[in-house]
């Protein structure tokens, strides 16, 4: 048990570090590039500070499940984000092309690229994409079996206990009203299908002819953005509990 999971922990932050030294080498080494610098470099601090929050006493002490396993699977889906959002650079000297740094070659200047083939960052992104609809697909049906008692069809078992009526179990088979919002279901799934078809296009906008679509800085600063609220949500489910000890968490 151990080993794996010094295994994994391991795995995980190797690839976090290789994926780090492969973004300073290929998306940096332009003049213009401060930007792109800075992304990486502050996300690998923030990576190291919630990595070493994570195996403090204090939050040890409130959170035993906490430890350096969980922080390496954030540091590792930050890299991920931070280099999504740098293959969204507009500015060429900064984003060389997979093909390119793979074939060690550059585009001339002026030369245009047509067409937008789907690119290996948006394959990654609806493969993690569907694992969390799964994940959460079978956490809720879970949750559901829970609730429902195993799908069981009566609202009341009332068998051998019709004397006691604090034994009795109550079922919820939602006859009168459903026991999640409706708006926020679909708000939600919204979200989820606004997300799928911005990736698909790999976050592209048209220029003035429509076959020709280009990065935006939009889609880097949402991407960046989005690897900061990670690592801030991880970092309070971690200190809140150490914060505010009178209150439960679980």
């Amino acid at each position: 048990m151990l080993a794996g999971l010094l295994t994994f922990t391991g795995l995980c932050y190797g690839v976090a570090i290789a994926a780090i030294v492969l973004m300073f080498s290929f998306y940096t080494s332009g003049a213009p590039c401060h930007l792109p610098k800075f992304f990486i470099s502050f996300n690998l601090i923030l990576c190291v500070i919630v990595s070493v929050l994570s195996i403090l006493p204090s939050i040890q002490e409130r959170m035993p499940r906490s430890g350096l396993l969980q922080s390496s699977f954030i540091t590792l889906y930050t890299m991920y984000i931070t280099w999504s959002a740098l293959i969204n650079n507009p500015d060429k000297e900064c984003n060389p092309s997979i093909i390119n740094i793979f074939t060690n070659r550059t585009t001339p200047h002026g030369e245009e690229m047509y067409g937008t083939p789907l690119p290996a960052e948006s394959l990654v992104s609806l493969l993690i994409w569907f694992i969390c609809v799964l994940y959460a697909s079978f956490r809720t049906s879970s949750s559901f079996n829970k609730i429902a008692g195993g799908g069981q069809s009566s609202t009341i078992d009332s068998s051998d206990n019709e004397g006691d009526p604090e034994s009795a179990r109550v079922w919820d088979d939602e006859k009168d009203a459903v026991s999640y919002s409706y708006s926020f279901f679909h708000f939600v799934f919204g979200l989820a299908s606004l997300y799928v078809m911005m990736t698909l296009t790999s976050w592209y906008k048209p220029d003035n002819d429509l076959r020709h679509l280009n990065s935006n800085m939009a889609a880097v600063w949402v991407k960046i953005v989005s690897s900061w609220l990670c690592l801030v949500i991880y970092s309070w489910t971690l200190a809140a509990p150490a914060i505010f000890p009178d209150r439960d968490f679980s």
